[in-house]
């Protein structure tokens, strides 16, 4: 799932003990700028869809601050032929 409007202090360790008590957590990432600092967004992948299903109907707070929770959506590589 996409996690949005993250404090920029919150690690992925954060997000990891947040969101273990829905299910188990494949992978956590907290996307960071190539200077450290965090970009205020991140990822978290279940093991098991109902627990993605089941974090995405609450509402969250991670560090003080109410988070944007939505089912990620996969990009589309183009290749251009020409």
């Amino acid at each position: 799932i996409f996690i949005g409007g993250l404090p920029h202090s919150t690690t992925t360790q954060h997000l990891r003990e947040h969101f273990a008590a829905y299910g188990s957590i494949l992978d956590a990432v907290v996307l960071r700028w190539p200077d450290g600092r965090s970009r205020g967004f991140g990822y978290v992948t279940f093991a098991a869809a109902e627990a993605a299903a089941a974090a995405l109907q609450t509402l969250h707070c991670v560090g003080g601050r109410l988070i944007d929770t939505k089912r990620a959506v996969p990009g589309t590589n183009k290749v251009f032929v020409g």
